[in-house]
């Protein structure tokens, strides 16, 4: 058994069998689009209706002191199922102040893609940005570790491409580690 260093690249911490711990995430996030309260359903960037993935809600309002802020991060199997004025925690879109949404595709590596990894994905986010979060389910304990996950969660190493979120979002995240890379 070799015991990696702080310095190890955890992408390549592996068993005494070379197999590799880290699964591998990269979210591809979208532009933030404009959800109006008038519209029953957000408009699903071209191509993306089908899929699933992350989401984030990005508020913005005069009395903020900062410009924009992350107030929901969540998971959706399809997300023009997911993304209609029928969820009722989604009164953040009635709110003064513009919500925008960014969409949020994942490809897997080192593992098949299944929609049950998005709720992991979705909670590791939400911890790294939970400043101003309006969602706290999940919160009760860490990642990986709510009373309705039937398993422990194998480590994720979580990478973020495309829009930035004006630095609020990390390039790299790696669970369970020590460091977060912004």
């Amino acid at each position: 058994m070799q015991i990696s260093d702080f310095w190890d690249d955890p992408e390549d911490i592996a068993g005494f069998s070379g197999r590799k711990y880290y699964r591998i995430a990269t979210i591809n996030w979208s532009r933030p689009r404009i959800w109006r309260p008038d519209e029953p359903r957000f408009r699903v960037p071209d191509g993306w209706a089908g899929q699933g993935g992350i989401y984030a809600f990005i508020r913005s309002h005069w009395k903020q002191t900062d410009s924009l802020r992350i107030s929901y991060v969540g998971k959706a199997n399809s997300f023009s199922k997911r993304l209609t004025n029928r969820h009722q925690h989604f009164d953040l879109v009635e709110k003064l102040g513009d919500t925008k949404v960014s969409c949020g595709r994942v490809s897997f590596s080192r593992i098949r893609s299944h929609v049950g990894h998005y709720l992991e994905l979705e909670d590791v986010i939400k911890f790294c940005v939970h400043d101003h979060l309006e969602n706290s389910q999940g919160f009760e304990t860490l990642p990986g570790f709510r009373k309705d996950q039937p398993r422990a969660m194998i480590p994720w190493l979580i990478l973020n491409e495309g829009y930035r979120f004006g630095g609020l979002m990390p390039r790299r995240i790696a669970y369970p580690w020590i460091a977060v890379d912004w």
